[in-house]
C-alpha cells in the first residue's frame, strides 16, 4: 500500500492571477517546496511581491503564482501556465531569480516538481476574488 501523501496546510502569503488567460484544457505547472527561517516568511512575501511577481506577470502564458506559507518555516510555490514552453521558460528564470535575490531567506535547495495537469477546477474569471 502506497504512503499516504504529507500534507501542507498554511496561508497564502503572495497571489497572483492573470485574469485575461482562458485556461486551455491542459494546464502546465510547477510547485516548489522551500524552507526558510520562521521569522524571515514577511520578507519573503515583499521580496515575491515586489520582484518576482511583475516578471512573472508579463510572461507568456501566465496563469498564476500562489505562495503558501505552511508554517515552521515551510513554503510552497504554485506556478501555473498555458504551455510547456512557457512554463520551462520560467522555471529556469525563476530560478535563477530566486538564487541571486533569496539566497540569504532560503534555506535549502527547494524540491520541484513539474508537469502537465491532469484535473483542473477554476471559477470563471467574474466569479474569482
Amino acid at each position: 500500500m502506497p504512503q499516504a501523501p504529507r500534507v501542507t496546510i498554511g496561508a497564502v502569503i503572495v497571489r497572483d492571477l492573470n485574469e485575461k488567460v482562458t485556461l486551455p484544457p491542459s494546464v502546465w505547472g510547477g510547485l516548489r517546496r522551500y524552507a526558510i527561517k520562521p521569522q524571515d516568511v514577511a520578507q519573503l512575501a515583499l521580496v515575491l511581491n515586489a520582484g518576482l511577481l511583475p516578471q512573472l506577470r508579463d510572461a507568456p502564458g501566465f496563469i498564476g503564482y500562489h505562495v503558501i506559507d505552511g508554517g515552521g518555516g515551510r513554503i510552497l510555490s504554485l506556478s501555473s501556465w498555458t504551455d510547456r514552453a512557457s512554463a520551462e521558460a520560467s522555471d529556469t528564470e525563476t530560478a535563477g531569480w530566486m538564487k541571486t535575490n533569496l539566497a540569504d531567506i532560503v534555506l535549502t535547495a527547494p524540491e520541484v516538481i513539474f508537469g502537465e495537469t491532469r484535473v483542473q477546477l477554476a471559477r470563471p474569471t467574474a466569479a474569482r476574488t
